[in-house]
């Protein structure tokens, strides 16, 4: 479903990216992001998806969880 932006004018994430084995993301590139809520190319997820600060141990642990997840 959908969902507006709260906020007049704002950019906002309809479309979520494929997260089961991570298709296109490279270990460093995911670890970036949610160690400091940006890829390597500066870019940051749109709202409503808030900057992560993870540690760098639980980003990790993140990472081995969800290229797991792949060919399910």
């Amino acid at each position: 479903l959908p969902v507006r932006s709260p906020f007049p004018n704002r950019d906002w994430a309809f479309v979520t990216p494929q997260i089961a084995g991570l298709p296109g993301w490279t270990d460093d590139d995911f670890i970036a992001l949610l160690t400091t809520g940006h890829r390597l190319n500066g870019d940051a997820p749109l709202p409503p998806m808030p900057p992560f600060r993870m540690s760098r141990e639980d980003a990790a642990a993140v990472l081995a969880y969800l290229r797991s997840l792949r060919g399910r």
